[in-house]
């Protein structure tokens, strides 16, 4: 979307009061704007975000501090750190959608008695869809429903400024992440296809695609 639409888009979910898809959407406006080359605007959105959280009811999260030594590390990539207290309760979807949502949730939760058992368990997954529909407030929900930390990576600003070292900086916040016992979002996900149309490639896509299948 250009900025026209995300004005539109956010007036049209500010009006009709629809809360949950304003914050979604502000959010993916703040990544549009560090995309750019307006970094300043986008601290000052995300100021704007985070002040609103804190202050009123609606927000349901809370900053959460990582380990200073990991924050040295990956802090240019990550968008957001919090707790969240969504639920279940706060998802809008599909009975489908429900379902798979909750059974990953249950997985996840009995992940040490599966374990013992050697059966496998899933530990990530795919989300889609047209901007608005969900995406992030789905995360927020998986880390309140699983009490984990959430961390939000920008893989957009990981591909376009460090290309040739994508799969080494994944790697990296993956294995901090573990430490933390976080949840991690890559979002736009879809970032990947700039590096197929990137003329010097030598394969960095193959690698970012083994390395993230293989977290």
């Amino acid at each position: 979307m250009k900025q026209a639409d995300y004005i539109k888009q956010i007036a049209k979910f500010a009006l009709a009061n629809d809360n949950a898809r304003l914050r979604d959407l502000l959010y993916q406006f703040v990544v549009y704007s560090q995309k750019n080359n307006r970094g300043k605007f986008a601290t000052e959105i995300l100021s704007i975000i985070k002040d609103s959280e804190r202050d009123n009811s609606l927000g349901k999260l809370r900053e959460y501090r990582l380990n200073k030594e990991f924050e040295c590390k990956v802090e240019e990539y990550i968008l957001q750190t919090v707790m969240s207290s969504f639920t279940m309760k706060d998802l809008v979807c599909t009975q489908d959608v429900r379902e798979e949502f909750e059974y990953f949730i249950k997985e996840r939760k009995q992940v040490d008695a599966l374990a013992q058992m050697d059966i496998p368990v899933s530990n990530k997954i795919l989300l889609h869809g047209p901007s608005g529909c969900g995406k992030t407030l789905s995360a927020y929900v998986l880390a309140g429903e699983l009490n984990r930390p959430l961390i939000i990576v920008n893989l957009g600003t990981i591909i376009s400024s460090k290309l040739g070292e994508t799969s080494k900086n994944l790697t990296q916040i993956f294995k901090s992440a573990d430490k933390e016992k976080a949840i991690v979002l890559l979002d736009e996900f879809d970032s990947l296809g700039k590096i197929r149309d990137y003329d010097q490639d030598h394969g960095e896509m193959k690698r970012v695609v083994n390395t993230i299948l293989q977290l």
